[in-house]
Parts: C-alpha cells; sequence; structure tokens
C-alpha cells in the first residue's frame, strides 16, 4: 500500500557542432557530443525498498562521456 518514491531525475546533453570547406566541392562537419553532462561519477540510485523505506536494491546511475564524430560530404 505504500510506494516508494526516488528522487528526480535530471540529465542534461549538449552537443557542438562546427563545419568548414575542405576542398572545392567537399565539406566536414565535426560534432562533439557530451552525455550526461551534469553527472559523471556513476552515483548509485535506490530502485527497491521494503515496506519500512530501506533500500534493498540500487543501480549505477549512467556515467558522463563524450562522443566525437566525422561527417565529408562530397
Amino acid at each position: 500500500d505504500k510506494k516508494y518514491y526516488g528522487d528526480t531525475e535530471f540529465d542534461i546533453d549538449a552537443w557542438l557542432t562546427y563545419s568548414f570547406a575542405v576542398w572545392n566541392d567537399m565539406d566536414l562537419r565535426l560534432q562533439l557530443r557530451v552525455r550526461n553532462l551534469n553527472k559523471g561519477d556513476g552515483e548509485l540510485i535506490p530502485i527497491r525498498a521494503d515496506p519500512d523505506g530501506v533500500v534493498r536494491i540500487y543501480r549505477i546511475g549512467a556515467p558522463r562521456y563524450f562522443e566525437l564524430s566525422a561527417q565529408l560530404k562530397f
């Protein structure tokens, strides 16, 4: 009858894109993406609790990571 609610999760992702001409008909596009910008320490997030409110099961939060991509258009 008693539900257990965890903390609200708030994730921020960001990206930066830069495009430029390499040769006459070729363009290069570079993109840097950052996932979980406001986190990154792999914190424990409670997902299951006993009726008395004691947390028994946790999951590991997603870490911060970076992605770099390059796209050549011709």
